[in-house]
């Protein structure tokens, strides 16, 4: 299994808005982003934005790992 380190970006001002680990496709990650309420208040508000926008953020891989402790010390 492959964890995979990545970022959201914004795509009104191109600024990385997140960095997060995951062990899924990155397109199932990004859906579970706009479809779910976190935690992070800022951050399900910020997706709101968005979607009422009709926009998405963009999800790309920075890094990987096989290890999962070494894939959370990249992400941070």
């Amino acid at each position: 299994m492959v964890y995979k380190i990545y970022t959201l970006t914004c795509p009104i001002s191109n600024n990385i808005v997140y960095v997060g680990l995951t062990k899924n496709v990155l397109r199932d990650r990004l859906y579970g982003h706009m479809n779910s309420h976190c935690t992070d208040p800022i951050k399900t508000r910020w997706t709101a934005t968005l979607k009422a926008k009709y926009l998405k953020p963009e999800i790309e891989e920075i890094d990987s790992s096989p290890n999962k402790k070494l894939a959370a010390q990249l992400e941070s």
